[in-house]
């Protein structure tokens, strides 16, 4: 093997080297952006919530709301912020860690769970809602549609 040819072998290596160092960053910087995002979205609902106190027991209590109820849009509106929130969490699931993904996964769970209004939601309006979504709903051994 020529010195020319040693030469190009080890800058290859070097470069290949450096190609997985800068990829693994950009997956570290990914993560953090995904979670940074979550965490915003969160805080947004948990905003309105508090400006809405009312409504709390419609998201967290198993409180049914009537379609007759003078809060029953502004509740509707909340159930579609968290199903939003939900798509997003389902759709980053690839740049978080497992053991991220647990606990977000828990949250989705325990709103569906206890919230009549987000499953109403959720149903009317499937088909607004991603197939990672339903396939995410379908696929939960907590969540009951019924």
């Amino acid at each position: 093997m020529e010195l020319f040819e040693k030469i190009s072998v080890f800058v290859s290596i070097i470069g290949f080297g450096f190609l997985y160092f800068q990829l693994r960053k950009m997956e570290a910087l990914n993560s953090s952006g995904s979670l940074q995002f979550l965490y915003y979205q969160t805080a947004a609902i948990r905003e309105h919530l508090i400006q809405n106190d009312e409504l709390i027991p419609y998201f967290r209590s198993k409180l049914p709301i009537e379609d007759d109820n003078p809060n029953y849009d502004k509740a509707v509106i909340i159930a579609e912020l968290y199903l939003n929130y939900f798509e997003n969490l389902v759709s980053q699931k690839v740049n978080l860690k497992s053991s991220e993904c647990v606990g977000w996964c828990k949250i989705i769970d325990d709103v569906f769970t206890r919230s009549p209004v987000v499953r109403k939601q959720y149903v009317e309006k499937y088909d607004w809602y991603s197939s990672e979504l339903h396939d995410y709903v379908k696929n939960s051994k907590t969540i009951k549609l019924t």
